[in-house]
């Protein structure tokens, strides 16, 4: 008789089709001359599909690579858990995510990377590597080169679309006269070609997901799309500007600073630093169209705005005149009484500082500049009202909160804390004990505790915690408690068999098939010689069928014993 136990969701894709429809609102261009875009080209690709779980995968630009071109990176991957820790390559390029993480629960993910203005690499010598938080299922890595894209800002517009239907589509609005659309996705059945107006340039195999582009010659929206046998799908597409011929307009943001001098910081669609005298005047030039933020900084000083929104649009901005003032030196003080308790009082904020207060005394902060504090009290058995107190310097001294310390009553102790990612069943075992239920991201308390050592244990079928335990210490005050992140397990199916009442049986081989009756492929790498078996390389979502034979010494092997199913969630 066979026995099985699945956990986790993971289904494997076996390809993928990308069809494409585009329409396009036609936007009327001043009669002057503008500037003339050159394609963005198609340079070389390449990807990997291992068939099982990796925490990492590695695929290689096999043709050399020219300085200034762009690299898209596609990564999908048969699960909603993991998620990618990092995109790198060997020539030190940085990656930046353009879409996704577009996430089907319990199914799949997707997530487009791109490196700009990559530097230059000799064949077959620059090597991308991903890396994912935790065993990532069936990964997918598409890698491409570009060439012709901007430099300095080449991504315009991403979507990205999800469902269940025989069509798997995305759509966004480009801005730019110029862009390719770069699109790909990742299904749970199979792609057979591009899309219409698409070039097909990869299609992974055995997985068949696709990566496919088409050049748009004005701005409008876009929908790139797929046929597909009807099924599980993510589409993602990213539109990427190409460089002007040389015809590129920029702009500046200039103004004045008085009162101090200042490092002005420009940031958002370009960023850049600069430093001005008092009185002198800041100048962010070779701008493109784009949001940016202005924001000076100086020692000793705030500045009225503290920081400015600008905005360039085809023209050079008058940007924000910042006024600096000085912060008046250290000279006010907080002051307030404990009463109830001694205590340790903590300042922080503007300032920093810690001083001992006796029962019924007064605490005293002084030197300090303007600024927001935080005056927080501590002694082991008491609890203060309040916890702690904001106080706000501005010019004056500052009378400060006064705090009332209640003993913590013996034996009234808890330990609290957070778990995440699952569902569990928290154990309290050590001086006392007790068990909680809590749901995913809700917090556990064991209340009513007397001072001593326990250990906390979460448990969950399906699921191990990190950490697996923990061990706390109660002494005289509540406990935070450790934090408990649940990770899924992946799936397994649990074989058993009754054994065979023939002589000299040196052990089993086992079977499997995806189609009732077979054809079965030996799965169990040598013979197994007692009667169980665990098989760790299922899928969700997937039916299976077992069977096994034995084998006696003389490696004389039986005929199949009956079959047994496992349909994994």
């Amino acid at each position: 008789m066979f026995s099985s136990a699945t956990n986790a969701l993971r289904f494997i894709h076996e390809g993928l089709r990308i069809a494409f429809r585009h329409s396009f609102a036609i936007a009327l261009l001043p009669a002057f001359a503008f500037p003339a875009w050159s394609a963005i080209t198609f340079v070389q690709s390449n990807y990997s599909t291992p068939q099982s779980s990796q925490t990492s995968v590695s695929v290689t630009f096999t043709a050399a690579q020219t300085a200034g071109d762009l690299n898209m990176i596609v990564v999908g991957w048969n699960d909603s858990s993991a998620h990618v820790a990092s995109v790198t390559d060997k020539s030190g390029n940085v990656y930046t995510l353009a879409v996704g993480p577009t996430v089907q629960s319990g199914v799949a993910s997707q997530s487009i990377y791109y490196a700009k203005n990559i530097v230059a690499a000799t064949a077959k010598t620059n090597i991308v590597t991903v890396t994912f938080s935790r065993s990532a299922a069936y990964p997918d890595i598409r890698i491409l080169e570009y060439s012709g894209a901007d430099p300095n800002n080449p991504v315009d517009v991403a979507g990205a679309g999800t469902g269940s239907s025989s069509t798997s589509s995305a759509s966004a609005t480009t801005t730019n006269v110029a862009d390719l659309v770069f699109a790909a996705n990742l299904v749970q059945t199979m792609t057979t070609g591009a899309g219409n107006g698409f070039t097909k340039r990869l299609i992974t195999s055995p997985d068949g997901d696709i990566a496919e582009d088409m050049m748009a010659a004005s701005a409008g929206t876009y929908t790139a799309t797929a046929p597909l046998s009807s099924g599980q799908w993510i589409m993602q597409m990213v539109a990427l500007r190409a460089v002007s011929n040389g015809l590129t307009t920029t702009y500046s943001i200039s103004g004045k600073v008085s009162g101090s001098a200042a490092t002005v910081a420009l940031s958002g669609t370009s960023s850049a630093t600069t430093t001005v005298a008092a009185g002198g005047t800041y100048t962010f030039s070779g701008l493109k169209n784009g949001s940016y933020t202005v924001t000076p900084t100086q020692s000793g000083y705030t500045f009225s705005p503290a920081s400015a929104s600008v905005t360039v649009n085809g023209a050079n901005v008058s940007g924000v005149n910042f006024t600096g003032s000085v912060i008046t030196a250290g000279t006010y003080s907080i002051s307030g009484k404990v009463t109830g308790s001694a205590a340790t009082v903590a300042l922080s904020g503007t300032s920093s500082a810690s001083t001992t207060v006796a029962a019924g005394g007064t605490y005293t902060f002084s030197s300090l500049k303007n600024g927001s504090y935080t005056v927080t009290p501590t002694q082991p058995g008491y609890t203060f009202s309040p916890i702690s107190a904001p106080v706000t310097v501005n010019g004056a001294n500052v009378s400060g909160v006064n705090f009332t310390g209640s003993v913590i009553t013996a034996g009234s102790y808890s330990i609290s804390g957070k778990v995440s990612g699952s569902a569990a069943t928290l154990t309290l075992s050590g001086t006392s004990s007790g068990t909680t239920t809590v749901a995913a991201g809700g917090t556990y308390t064991f209340s009513g505790l007397a001072n001593g050592s326990y250990v906390v244990s979460p448990s969950e079928t399906g699921y191990s915690f990190s950490p697996s335990t923990a061990l706390e210490t109660v002494n005289n005050a509540n406990i935070t408690g450790v934090n408990f992140t649940a990770t899924a397990l992946p799936p397994t199916v649990t074989l058993s068999w009754t054994a065979s009442t023939s002589p000299n049986i040196s052990g089993y081989n086992v079977y499997r098939g995806t189609v009732s009756g077979g054809p079965y492929s030996l799965i169990s790498s040598s013979l197994v010689t007692g009667t169980s078996y665990v098989d760790t390389t299922v899928r969700d979502g997937q039916t299976y069928y077992y069977v096994t034979t034995a084998v006696d010494s003389s490696n004389n092997q039986s005929s199949y014993s009956n079959q047994a199913v496992a349909a994994v969630p």
